[in-house]
């Protein structure tokens, strides 16, 4: 987890044992909703509002295929459920846990959320985001990724 290359390191003074980190390179600016409807509007404001989450967060899976989002602290995981931050925004809970097993990075997250959008979290087109238009009607296009969306609705609402 360590990278040689010091500018690419955030200093964490927080009250966990963490004193740096490799930051990710996610900037804010590029993942603001308002620039387009394929970013999470509560992912920003939770990233907005966590600064060092923001900075230094990863994205990783369980083996059920739960997705988290938060950074490690040996022997913990300071993580939220992405799935909660996506609902829940600012309101999400976040949990320092020992006891979640072994959790694999999702290395390629960021540069797929910067290109997708929350078709990162579900490239299935699964599930149905509130906030924004997705899909084109005459086409089945969706319009954060340019895939084709075969109608398998599903009721849950993120």
């Amino acid at each position: 987890m360590k990278s040689e290359n010091k500018s690419n390191r955030v200093d964490l003074r927080n009250p966990l044992r963490v004193e740096q980190v490799d930051a990710n390179g996610v900037n804010l600016a590029d993942i603001n909703p308002k620039g387009g409807d394929k970013y999470s509007p509560n992912f920003w404001k939770y990233l907005k509002r966590n600064g060092i989450p923001a900075a230094i967060g990863r994205v990783y899976r369980d083996k059920a295929g739960v997705l988290w989002f938060g950074y490690e602290d040996a022997p913990f995981m300071c993580v939220t459920r992405l799935m909660e931050i996506l609902c829940q925004g600012v309101k999400a809970q976040s949990g320092a846990y020992s006891n979640l097993g072994n959790l694999a990075e999702v290395k390629d997250f960021w540069p797929r959320y910067l290109d997708v959008g929350r078709c990162a979290v579900d490239p299935d087109h699964q599930i149905h985001f509130r906030e924004g238009k997705r899909f084109l009607a005459q086409t089945g296009e969706c319009l954060w990724c340019g895939k084709q969306h075969e109608d398998n609705s599903s009721s849950v609402n993120h």
